[in-house]
């Protein structure tokens, strides 16, 4: 097989866009969840937990795994991870897939400011314009909602886009996960420190729960109701979101990232808001979520989303 076939960079752009459908289809599911009456805590703590528990199934723990598992890098990535996906839930109270996952994308200006204040990694001029582009994508949505009801949504996707930049840092810091070459030693990392992070977080939200049935603290809308993790569509979705979604993310992601690159990956990613409009339409049509109107703005926006992730990537590697 050479390079230009599914072994070289065709399959790996083809797993890019797999990748990127994987993450269309995870908001629609996140979006069914809600819909459906899942708590969100409730639902990304279980659907985390499966998921780790599915990737070290397939991956095996490997010969560092306790090592791992005890790093406070690990719990640090492992945190971010869940905070990251709690934060995308809990947007999709008030918006759209698909407004949900274009606002997200502030995550390319955020980590351009990020890395420039804490690492002094100085963006150029066309990185700058291409993070420009972005914003402005996202204030025209922005622009378009109303705020009295939707500002919960928008701060959720904010707070999204900062874990993520954040998540990609740690990333970038854990030692086993810089001396993973492998798909499977990538997969390895990422299945242990979510696992035990996830166990951690179901164990301290076990706790909070104690507290509340003693009445010593008072109930909060974070902490769930014991009823919560036995509400049946919060476990199908969960199974579903953790054992095959994530699974088939994670792989497609790893691998696609050694064939084409990052750079290739992260333009491939500007792809998400249209991929998620595409399921999302298809999804209110059959009836799996309430209907959502698209604006002419919400398209233009993801055009320029697209163009600003172009020019950004186009930027840096110029530089």
């Amino acid at each position: 097989m050479t390079s230009t076939g599914l072994d070289g960079r065709l399959g790996g752009w083809l797993e890019a866009m797999g990748f990127v459908a994987a993450i269309a289809v995870l908001s629609i599911v996140y979006a069914i969840a809600v819909e459906a009456g899942a708590h969100v805590t409730a639902f990304i703590l279980t659907s985390t937990a499966i998921s780790g528990a599915a990737l070290v199934a397939l991956a095996g723990p490997g010969r560092d795994g306790l090592a791992i598992m005890m790093s406070p890098a690990s719990w640090l990535l492992g945190l971010l991870h869940i905070v990251m996906e709690g934060a995308y839930c809990f947007a999709l109270l008030s918006l759209s897939p698909a407004e949900t996952s274009l606002i997200v994308r502030l995550s390319v200006p955020v980590a351009m400011a990020t890395s420039f204040l804490l690492l002094a990694r100085r963006p150029g001029p066309a990185q700058i314009a291409g993070a420009a582009i972005v914003t402005l994508a996202v204030a025209i949505v922005v622009a378009g909602l109303d705020l009295s009801v939707q500002l919960a949504g928008v701060l959720a996707c904010l707070s999204c886009a900062v874990t993520v930049t954040f998540r990609a840092l740690a990333s970038e810091a854990h030692p086993w996960n810089r001396a993973a070459r492998t798909i499977k030693g990538k997969m390895q990392v990422t299945g242990l420190l979510v696992l035990v992070t996830a166990l951690a977080s179901l164990t301290a939200v076990g706790f909070a729960m104690a507290l509340i049935a003693a009445g010593i603290m008072a109930p909060n809308p974070i902490v769930p109701r014991p009823a919560d993790f036995m509400h049946a569509p919060t476990l199908l979705l969960a199974a579903l979101v953790g054992a095959a979604i994530f699974s088939v993310m994670n792989y497609l992601q790893f691998s696609a990232v050694v064939k084409i690159g990052t750079e290739s990956l992260i333009i491939a990613s500007a792809l998400m808001p249209m991929a998620t409009l595409a399921l999302q339409q298809i999804a209110g049509a059959i009836g799996l979520i309430k209907p959502h109107a698209v604006p002419l703005h919400l398209i233009a926006a993801m055009v320029l989303v697209l163009i600003g992730v172009v020019v950004v990537m186009r930027g840096a590697r110029r530089a």
